[in-house]
């Protein structure tokens, strides 16, 4: 005879009922708690690198080097020089909010990415080959191209170790035990 409804009855697995340990999530694995360190850290880098570019840009005399390099008549030399100087204040200050912006919605990610949310994943890991896209050509234009570097091209190097980390960060994210440890905290529709 069948149970009524609700009845404090056990039902046998495979009749319904979901088998002992069903539903629940994983947890977090060893790979995903290191993925978002390494995130943490291109992070850190990217604030660092930015920060370093506002504190100590390129010098007159190396932007008035780059006109020359370029074969700008003295005119137009003075006139570019006249520019930079308010367009890197301006620069300097909507560069600052932008990145602290970035900064904090990117670590969301992360902290979503280390929940368990498996668009956070998709999301980060697109942004990473992004930022890697980015940072390889930023600082490989910077370190060969004859463009003025701010803070000596410390952050040139910078991107290329932002660069790296986000390429261990992509690795770590989809190995095995993060792709289940993802499943395991995915919502069944």
């Amino acid at each position: 005879m069948n149970a009524p409804f609700g009845s404090a009855e056990p039902q046998q697995p495979g009749h319904g009922v979901p088998p002992p340990g069903y539903g629940t999530p994983a947890p977090e694995p060893a790979s995903v708690r290191t993925a978002f360190l390494l995130w943490c850290v291109a992070l850190a880098l990217y604030v660092i690198a930015q920060l370093l570019g506002v504190l100590f840009p390129p010098s007159a005399a190396d932007y008035a080097a780059y006109f020359e390099s370029l074969g700008l008549p003295p005119a137009a030399q003075q006139q570019a020089m006249a520019n930079i100087g308010s367009a890197t204040t301006i620069a300097s200050v909507v560069g600052l909010v932008v990145t602290v912006v970035v900064a904090a919605v990117f670590l969301w990610f992360g902290l979503r990415v280390r929940a368990g949310a498996n668009w956070a994943r998709i999301t980060t890991a697109i942004l990473a080959g992004v930022g890697i896209l980015f940072s390889l050509g930023g600082a490989v234009t910077s370190l060969v191209a004859p463009v003025p570097v701010a803070a000596g091209g410390v952050p040139s190097v910078l991107q290329l170790v932002t660069a790296v980390l986000l390429v261990g960060y992509l690795v770590l994210l989809f190995r095995k035990p993060s792709s289940e440890y993802f499943a395991s905290r995915a919502v069944p529709r």
